[in-house]
């Protein structure tokens, strides 16, 4: 496949993710939605004008993964963690634990292995902060109760992401228990070392960098050093044998507490935008719609996503009214956290590969 053709193909999927983007957006039901469709459409399993074999779009749509972990290890500032307090913290913990235990015994029940059930109870418990801070900032309802609890479980959620990603990439490698220590000991002496490099990197290389005449002068050059940063830590991570996104989120997480962060975070959300938007009509892409509807499997996948949001809002409800709060509070707390969101792909494409 030649390279005009490669390019072709990224030009295709965007265009059509961005006019199904415009149409779902207009009805209020999110652009995400519609790039998952445009991606599911133009893909292998129906229209077929993607086809399976395409060679552009999975390095793309995992450079859009990176940085959008970038961007939100660079939202995770000491700040805004501390703002979190101990309540919300344990409210979070508790509902990333249980919300995994309950699916993974659903899945055990149903024959799955215990790693495959883990793995899926991880993907079901993440949510959405992007999309649930929105819309809550558009409904003005940010500083009710009902938004910081729902925005305290899903900033542990994103916190929990790294170790999530490491547990579900180890996962696949199988073994008994002297192979599990002993693999989750290397692994742990490995993000060790990258955090050590990247450390470096962002305490005492990047400031000096930013501090310099000529950033301060041209506008485009913090944007390219921005990106340059992020590739480096995921090549970095690649090059020790971990996930790439987990170096790109481990970097912003080192940079969220600099004063360049929310330049830098500001810097990258363009960019951020047009490779997320290939990342999630990537992810259509590997949907089989055709499969779904002539398979009669229609009604088991609609009654699982059914389950999944009424699962998860019960849940979170129950554990909220157990640790005292209201009952309004914790509906409404239920409801912003029981969709999936976009880490459960990350950790979902993270998990086929392993």
């Amino acid at each position: 496949m030649d390279s005009w053709q490669l390019l072709g193909e990224v030009v295709l999927l965007l265009a059509a993710a961005l006019a199904f983007g415009l149409v779902f957006e207009r009805l209020h039901l999110g652009a995400l939605v519609g790039y998952l469709l445009a991606g599911a459409l133009v893909g292998p399993a129906a229209l077929g004008w993607i086809g399976a074999e395409s060679a552009a779009i999975p390095p793309v749509a995992e450079l859009g993964v990176a940085l959008l972990l970038f961007t939100i290890g660079l939202e995770l500032s000491p700040a805004r963690l501390r703002s979190i307090g101990m309540p919300g913290v344990v409210l979070g913990l508790s509902q990333l634990v249980v919300t995994i235990a309950v699916t993974a015994g659903v899945g055990l029940g149903l024959g799955v292995s215990l790693p495959e059930a883990l793995v899926v109870g991880a993907v079901v418990a993440m949510g959405s902060t992007a999309t649930v801070g929105r819309i809550l900032q558009e409904r003005g309802e940010l500083d009710s109760m009902e938004g910081r609890s729902a925005l305290a479980i899903l900033v542990v959620q994103d916190l929990a992401l790294l170790p999530l990603l490491l547990a579900v990439a180890f996962a696949g490698g199988g073994g008994g228990v002297a192979a599990l220590v002993a693999g989750l000991g290397s692994t742990a002496m490995r993000v060790a070392s990258l955090a050590a490099v990247l450390f470096l990197v962002c305490a005492w290389i990047l400031p000096r960098v930013l501090h310099t005449t000529a950033l301060t002068r041209n506008h485009e050059l913090p944007v390219v050093l921005a990106v340059v940063t992020c590739l480096v830590a995921m090549w970095l991570s690649h090059a020790i044998g971990l996930s790439p996104a987990v170096g790109a989120l481990v970097a912003g997480l080192l940079l969220a507490d600099s004063p360049f962060a929310g330049q830098v975070r500001a810097d990258v959300a363009p960019l951020r935008a047009v490779f997320l938007t290939l990342f999630f009509a990537s992810i259509g892409m590997m949907a089989d719609l055709p499969w779904l509807v002539t398979g009669g499997l229609l009604g088991v996948v609609l009654g699982l996503a059914a389950s999944i949001i009424v699962g998860k809002t019960i849940l979170t409800w129950g554990l909220m009214r157990v640790l005292g709060r209201p009952n309004r509070t914790a509906w409404a707390s239920g409801l912003s956290v029981a969709p999936i969101g976009e880490f459960s792909f990350v950790l979902g494409a993270v998990a086929v590969t392993a």
